[in-house]
């Protein structure tokens, strides 16, 4: 990641540097480092997918490991001559064993089309990662158009 960033720092210098007419040309040389930036991102979010999915995987993983202690001690602690706390006793295994074995993908993976199938929130992201990129680079683009 470090490299595309780099990478497109150098490339976009370069081409500002050796430019001493902004036409054409130019534009089509800046537009180089648009890839570069796709990239950085597109790395950006894989990693923050990841990152989410190993964090799921090994809360339910110690969930799972502690299921059988948790059960043991509900046990000792509700009447088993007692229906309505049987009834509690079983909903909540029943509850916790759904909860561990709900695939962590549908919580992180579902969400995201829905967010990336609407216009308005995809330019909005645009917008917002096109000024991140070219708002260290402006006092350099006033600099050169003086």
């Amino acid at each position: 990641m470090l490299a595309l960033v780099a990478l497109s720092v150098g490339a976009t210098l370069l081409i500002g540097f050796t430019t001493k007419v902004f036409d054409v040309a130019f534009y089509i040389k800046v537009a180089i480092s648009i890839p570069l930036a796709y990239a950085f991102a597109f790395c950006t979010l894989q990693y923050s997918r990841e990152r989410k999915l190993e964090e799921e995987y090994a809360f339910k993983s110690n969930i799972s490991i502690s299921l059988v202690p948790y059960k043991d001690l509900v046990e000792k602690m509700i009447d088993p001559k007692s229906a309505e706390e049987r009834l509690k006793y079983t909903s909540f295994l029943i509850d916790a064993i759904k909860e561990v074995y709900t695939s962590p993908t549908s919580k992180i993976f579902d969400r995201e089309p829905e967010t990336s199938a609407d216009p308005e929130k995809a330019l909005k992201r645009l917008s917002k990662t096109l000024e991140i990129i070219v708002k260290p680079f402006e006092p350099f683009l006033n600099a050169i158009r003086k």
